[in-house]
């Protein structure tokens, strides 16, 4: 018995009494077998169950912090006296091994699947989901273990029906079956009132979601990124469903209602409140369940946005320190990162498997996190996900990092700061300092080694073969060098000591460049970019043009994703911003806090006298939230091609970011938007200040960290890009961890009991009260609330009981009814996961016109509307998400082109090139 779970055996009861953790043995055989000790209620059941339920409760904690339920303690039967079955009537049932069947009570997955039960039950809706609680209970087994296989090793000597290599009761991956996604059409014929059959439907899709669609074009996301994106759906969107799709609607539509499960899952995914733009995955998730047919093509137009600049690549972790009881991690910063996820699992399927959410770290912070209250010996594996500008956002995650905490023998600690070769003078070897300290009065060698590894080559490292502590501290010399013959590149340097049955590494970056010299740029990220400092950037013909006209590359070339590029006029006859250059004013490298200057090639409609060139910088050291400061506003000498140059002091800090906003007429602006108007970026990095490439040393030696803790050997090699800042333990959640083996078939390995119930939970979303159960009655778009609300299982009404797995043996042949205390009011369908309330994106503003034309044959006034479509007023923001930062000019920006039922002339007066031109305004 523990703090979440009570085990009662029917084989009897459990007794044991040890000092310290309690060791339960482990035994062969099934059913009421037992290790000799313990009680009669010791069995593998009893022991398997215990762990495997407190493993996917702690995952369940860990996203839905504010769930009662999950507080509270759930009673789980063994080894009852029949066979082939499990199902949930409030507790969770286990049948004894016969008839061809395993004991189900030794399953993992079985467990995850009758927990699942009641995970629906109790969630925001309250009650088991029509027109099958099955699939959802499988979603979860699934997504814990990473298999679609439900229940492997249910029988025991044959396949589950249709299935290629499954021996559960069912596999909800069709290419391990069919061949074909299983649909609702399908389902109409050969269900009838099979719930599991019924399930499969959007089971499959969500796997489907998974395995298939995320981690293809144009997401590509890797298998963990991938888990962990579905994992937030699901444990977001499923509690708010009470109705997967209409099993007797129309296939290919049978998800157009309001708390369809495409509806919840597009909410969950959703980054602003508003689905009528889009979500960061809507493409995705719209395929899996047309595929299956319980979409809704109707209710929105099927578009992915919301997540401009996201982090590209996978964080690297670039020190693993293990000590008593704890693991310290310390990662490199990714660009255009917010915050960083970090998730923890263990058993022999490493990281592919669910993982508890343990935390988040905010970019600005230290790049650190301290795992507490682990088991010594016992083996945990982490990943760390960065995050972009909302909870949907989803950068790569980093490679799966192994660590073993223990008491080591002595501790290791290093200045951890990167060491930069300027391969363009002689440079003298970097040599930093490591402390090695004896623990508790350890005598004995340690035995040292280094390695380097990288896209440079030339580069070398030397440290002391070997030191011996007599219960002291000594100092060790690693030394780092670059070559005459260095090229260059950027890498890792990693330092191992063993001894006394014990290693520990540590990892610093290495950047090897010959500074000063002129640098291309290449587009990266939203504008060409510069990734290496040098005397100058040069975005070369990568802005050469206006948007559609020329056309320009990569438009519209802005760091924060925004259009400000108007679409009239003529390439090379109008206006445009072509280039831009920014250079050291001496020839050596740029520097922060040195003056730097401008060179802007634009083209100029006419004699130039109506185009104006607005400069500005960023003194923000974040490029994808650049925050807009004026330089200089000048007017081109004449037309055609001309050079603008100008000067600006660059602030503190390493990234930058300069923007030209070349426009007709109109006042000075970082984004004006008029029809001729054409705004560029060009970011670029600076040598530090600190960095004096004129003396030959490298980069300075830091004094040694005041962290000196032990670390076991981490699974990959560390960062090949620089960390941000120095280590920095940062305590962690405390969790819940039973300290048997985990175990994903039959455990025979010990349990032990639980910690007690954790004192903080991350808090992943903002509490709201919980969304009651609406009737199935359409509507036209969902309301979700951000988190699940906890629903407690002492007000709900009796629980009937609910079959998992083969309906004929099951107490009862039908799913649980839906509680009489929901409400038959239908909620609107508009998710409000976000706030409902934003500044206007463009304020009303009448065009500038060229001297020619008359108001009445102006360019649309508007380009954007200033409030949003909604379909329901009541829960979609009343006014569109801010587009740019706070400080933009005065004056309201010029627009470009009509949207639907706004006036128009021509069909390029229309951002649909379309145009009634009776009625005078433009079409859909």
């Amino acid at each position: 018995r523990g703090p979440y779970v009570d085990m009662v055996d029917n084989c009897g009861t459990d007794s044991l009494t040890q000092s310290g953790g309690i060791n339960w043995g482990g035994s062969g055989g099934t059913d009421c077998t037992t290790p000799g000790f313990g009680g009669a209620g010791n069995t593998h059941s009893s022991r398997s169950g215990f762990y495997e339920l407190n493993k996917i409760m702690e995952i369940a904690r860990s996203r839905l912090p504010n769930n009662s339920w999950l507080q509270g303690r759930l009673r789980s039967n063994m080894n009852i006296n029949n066979s082939c079955n499990a199902y949930w009537n409030g507790s969770i049932n286990f049948y004894r091994e016969g008839n061809g069947c395993g004991n189900t009570g030794e399953i993992a997955a079985i467990f995850d699947h009758e927990w699942g039960h009641g995970m629906d039950r109790y969630d925001v809706t309250s009650g088991i989901a029509d027109p099958s609680g099955e699939g959802i209970a499988d979603l979860y087994s699934a997504l814990r273990l990473n298999d679609s296989c439900i229940g492997r090793g249910f029988y025991l000597s044959r396949k589950c029906s249709g299935c290629i290599s499954c021996t559960g009761v069912r596999d909800i991956d069709y290419m391990k079956k069919s061949g074909s996604p299983f649909t609702h059409s399908n389902a109409k014929s050969s269900c009838g009132s099979s719930v599991h059959c019924i399930g499969v439907v959007y089971s499959e899709a969500v796997w489907d979601l998974y395995k298939r669609h995320l981690q293809s074009p144009p997401y590509n996301y890797d298998d963990n990124t991938a888990m962990e994106i579905v994992t937030r759906m699901t444990y977001i969107g499923a509690g708010n469903v009470a109705n997967w799709f209409s099993l007797n609607g129309t296939p290919g539509s049978s998800g157009c209602f309001s708390n369809s499960g495409y509806h919840a899952y597009l909410a969950a995914d959703d980054d602003d409140g508003n689905l009528n733009n889009g979500t960061p995955h809507m493409n995705a998730i719209f395929t899996a369940f047309n595929e299956h047919q319980i979409a809704c093509p109707t209710s929105y137009d099927v578009k992915d946005s919301g997540c401009p600049n996201n982090p590209n690549s996978p964080p690297i972790v670039i020190q693993v320190i293990s000590s008593d009881a704890q693991v310290t991690l310390t990662w490199a910063s990714v660009n255009n990162a917010v915050k960083y996820e970090v998730l923890r699992t263990e058993g022999v399927h490493q990281c592919a498997q669910g993982k508890v959410l343990l935390g988040e770290v905010s970019a600005s912070d230290q790049l650190t996190w301290t795992d507490t209250g682990l088991q010594n010996g016992r083996e945990y594996y982490y990943i760390i996900v960065p995050k972009g500008q909302s909870d949907s956002c989803y950068g790569p995650s980093s490679s799966c990092i192994a660590a073993i905490p223990s008491e080591g023998p002595y501790l290791m600690s290093c200045p951890n700061d990167s060491v930069v070769f300027n391969l363009k003078y002689t440079t003298s070897p970097n040599t930093r300092q490591c402390t090695i300290e004896a623990s508790s009065g350890w005598s004995g060698t340690v035995n040292f080694a280094c390695s380097t590894s990288g896209t440079f080559s030339g580069v070398s490292c030397t440290v002391p073969s070997s030191i011996y502590l007599s219960g002291n501290s000594a100092l060790v010399d690693l030394t780092i060098a670059a070559g005459t013959s260095a090229t260059e590149g950027d890498g890792t340097v990693t330092l191992t000591a063993t001894g006394g049955g014990y290693s520990t590494i540590f990892s610093t970056d290495v950047l090897a460049g010959n500074y000063g010299i002129a640098q291309m740029a290449s587009y990266s990220n939203g504008s060409p970019m510069c990734a290496t400092y040098g005397a100058s950037c040069d975005s070369g013909t990568l802005l050469d043009g206006r948007g559609t006209r020329g056309p320009e590359e990569n438009q519209p070339n802005t760091r924060d994703g925004v259009d400000c590029d108007g679409d009239s006029g003529t390439y090379h006859s109008d206006e445009s911003l072509d280039r831009l250059v920014v250079r050291s004013l001496n020839g050596d490298d740029m520097i922060e806090g040195t003056t730097v200057e401008i060179e802007a090639t634009v083209w100029a409609w006419s004699t130039g006298s109506s185009d104006t060139l607005d400069l500005y910088y960023s003194n923000s050291n974040d490029m994808s939230n650049p925050n807009w400061q004026h330089i200089v506003s000048k007017t081109p000498s004449g037309g055609g091609q001309q050079i603008i140059t100008a000067q600006y002091q660059l602030p503190e800090g390493l990234n930058h970011v300069i923007r030209g906003n070349f426009r007709y007429s109109g006042s000075r602006s970082y984004c004006s938007r008029g029809s001729w108007d054409d705004a560029d970026d060009l970011a670029f990095v600076v040598r530090p200040l600190a960095l004096d490439t004129d003396s030959p040393t490298g980069s300075p030696t830091a004094s040694p960290s005041e962290s000196r803790v032990p670390s076991s050997e981490p699974s990959l090699h560390p960062s090949l890009t620089p960390s941000t800042s120095p280590s920095r333990q940062r305590s962690a959640l405390p969790s819940t961890k039973p300290s048997s083996e985990p175990s994903l078939t039959p455990s025979i390995s010990p349990s032990k009991k639980p910690s007690l119930k954790p004192s903080t939970e991350p808090s992943l979303n903002p509490s709201l009260n919980p969304s009651m159960k609406p009737s199935s009655s359409p509507s036209s778009s969902p309301t979700l609330p951000t988190s699940r609300p906890s629903v407690s299982p002492s007000t709900s009404p009796s629980q009937s009981v609910e079959p998992s797995f083969e309906p004929s043996d099951s107490p009862s042949s039908s799913p649980s009814t839906m509680p009489s205390l929901l409400p038959s009011s239908t909620p609107s369908l508009a998710p409000s996961l976000q706030p409902s309330a934003n500044p206007t994106l463009w304020p009303s503003y009448t065009p500038s016109l060229r001297p020619s034309e008359s108001p009445t044959s102006s360019k649309n006034p508007t380009r954007v509307p200033t409030t949003s479509p909604t379909k329901n007023p009541t829960s979609f923001p009343t006014t569109a998400p801010t587009r740019f930062p706070t400080n933009s000019p005065t004056k309201s920006p010029v627009q470009s082109c009509a949207l639907k039922n706004e006036p128009c002339v021509k069909k390029d007066d229309c951002c649909k090139r379309k145009c009634d031109k009776k009625k005078k305004i433009c079409k859909k």
